[in-house]
């Protein structure tokens, strides 16, 4: 499902927890590209969520210290 597509920005708040969860797991797990990738979705559909705001600051500045 591609988020960007009109149809996903009907998505459910509670499809969008699911996509925050999976975005942590892979982030806990150290993929962070595919973590940053669920928390851009979200973002893309809902700017304003603090959370995937808050977890992709954290994911980019722990990609900035690897480098």
């Amino acid at each position: 499902m591609n988020f960007r597509s009109d149809h996903s920005k009907k998505a459910s708040a509670t499809h969008l927890n699911s996509i925050l969860e999976r975005g942590l797991h892979y982030h806990q797990q150290g993929d962070l590209e595919l973590a940053e990738k669920n928390y851009r979705d979200i973002l893309d559909v809902m700017p304003e969520n603090a959370n995937a705001l808050h977890l992709l600051g954290v994911l980019l500045n722990q990609m900035q210290d690897n480098l």
